[in-house]
């Protein structure tokens, strides 16, 4: 549904989707990012799934961080154990007041739950210096990331190694949420190159 940027602005607003739902009875709107509480769900039980084919001890979970459903979901379903590093791919959250929404109610410690800075200069901003990482890391370990989210996630985890902020010896899961769809949009709005798929670069 095509609209102004001043509707769009209202996309959270109850009167505003009841009145979506007027237009379109029959359709079925899903809030922007996934954030519900179903998506939280969701991926509450991908932990579960991993935990079964991946059965070694995680010591850091990650997770790119948009609307805050992946985290949420990752971070209900930790054990005692478990830390999880969410990378802000938008710029200009509050740390705090995130980290406190994140943990408030989740009966969590805030030790477990680590917010990383990854935003690169913004949301969907281009970066020269991702969209090497981005070819390098495909090379590397035949994996496509986008610019927007796991791009960034992986670039900030990959610093966040390097400088020592996470043992050495410790063991990893980085989440792998998608977001490829978007580097055709990224590519046409910037002009660059970065391959749609892996086998077109490989």
């Amino acid at each position: 549904h095509p609209m102004q940027r001043s509707l769009y602005a209202k996309k959270g607003n109850s009167e505003f989707i009841e009145y979506l739902q007027s237009i379109y009875p029959d359709a079925y709107i899903i809030p922007e990012g996934g954030h519900h509480s179903l998506a939280q769900k969701g991926v509450g039980e991908l932990v579960g799934e991993v935990r079964l084919q991946v059965p070694v001890r995680i010591d850091y979970w990650c997770c790119a961080y948009g609307t805050g459903s992946t985290a949420l979901g990752i971070l209900q379903e930790l054990n005692n154990e478990e830390k999880l590093l969410a990378f802000l791919v938008l710029k200009g959250f509050n740390l705090g007041k995130t980290e406190d929404e994140l943990v408030r109610g989740r009966n969590t410690e805030g030790d477990r739950l680590r917010l990383v800075e990854a935003h690169l200069g913004g949301y969907g901003k281009k970066s020269p210096e991702l969209e090497k990482f981005i070819l390098s890391f495909l090379k590397d370990f035949r994996i496509l990331l986008d610019p927007v989210y796991t791009g960034k996630m992986f670039f900030q985890l990959f610093s966040e190694i390097r400088n020592g902020n996470i043992p050495e010896g410790s063991t990893i899961l980085a989440v792998h949420s998608g977001g490829l769809q978007g580097i055709e949009g990224y590519n046409y709005r910037y002009g660059s190159k970065l391959p749609l798929w892996k086998e077109s670069y490989l």
